[in-house]
């Protein structure tokens, strides 16, 4: 049980670095993600950003990331 109590904290630890590093890697994952699909409008780039969550604040984020794994 003291084993476990003491792993939370370090999946958890270990799981905010790696959502921090992929939010601080250069650009914009939608135009990314859009690259190569021709003519898209930014109508279309706002919601794939909602679809992917990328409008909610980082705490959300981070909370639909954990429920993700």
């Amino acid at each position: 049980m003291r084993r476990l109590l003491q792993t939370v904290p370090v999946v958890l630890g270990v799981t905010l670095l790696v959502f921090t590093l992929i939010h601080l890697t250069p650009g914009d994952p939608v135009e990314a993600m859009m690259a190569g699909q021709g003519s898209v409008t930014q109508e279309q780039m706002d919601q794939l950003r909602r679809e992917l969550g990328l409008d909610l604040p980082l705490w959300r984020q981070y909370l639909r990331f954990l429920a993700g794994l």
